[in-house]
């Protein structure tokens, strides 16, 4: 007795099924609000495209006396899962705009701190801003200024940056937190040289 072909069972269910699949992926992807209104069939698409390819990719871990429609749900729904944490890792802020500053008043929230820094960075106001802001950043290598530039400047979150860069999101929110902890200390210091 021969046994039975993992892809072709998937690839046969994945052709009969795709309506079925799609409506309950879809209504998935609305209900963990991954996308609503008309982009939810959109991003219903993508997500039965991704599952059908990372099925194909795993048959061989496909137990081919199951039904082949639960476990390709499965795969569906981490996608989705997957989706929805990129999604939301997109959305955060990942550094602490208060980091940015030696003290803060209670009427300015981290997006107007965050917003003031980067439109600092990108046109500074007089020369003498530019000229603090260069002595600031001075003694940090380039990798550190380009973490700098892609994580405030270009509002980048933590795992595009890592993609960029070749780095984990961990080690860059790591290196992008000892950066500012560094620059922060190192204005407190120029604010007390000026005080003596």
């Amino acid at each position: 007795m021969t046994k039975a072909n993992p892809r072709r069972i998937l690839k046969k269910a994945l052709e009969d099924e795709a309506e079925a699949l799609r409506g309950i992926i879809r209504s998935y992807v609305l209900k963990m609000g991954v996308a609503s209104g008309a982009t939810a069939e959109q991003v219903a698409d993508e997500i039965l495209s991704d599952t059908a390819a990372k099925a194909i990719e795993k048959a061989d871990a496909f137990d081919t006396e199951r039904r082949p429609i639960p476990w390709l749900l499965g795969i569906a729904m981490n996608c989705i899962r997957q989706r929805r944490t990129t999604q939301q890792r997109r959305n955060q802020r990942e550094i602490n705009v208060r980091d940015l500053y030696r003290t803060t008043e209670a009427d300015h929230t981290d997006d107007d701190l965050f917003d003031q820094f980067a439109t600092w960075v990108r046109q500074p106001s007089t020369l003498e801003m530019k000229q603090a802001l260069k002595a600031l950043l001075a003694p940090l290598s380039d990798h550190d200024r380009e973490l700098l530039q892609l994580a405030i400047v270009e509002e980048l979150d933590s795992q595009t940056i890592a993609d960029q860069l070749n780095l984990t999101a961990t080690n860059v929110r790591v290196r992008v937190h000892r950066i500012l902890k560094y620059l922060r200390r190192q204005a407190h210091l120029n604010d007390l040289e000026k005080c003596v």
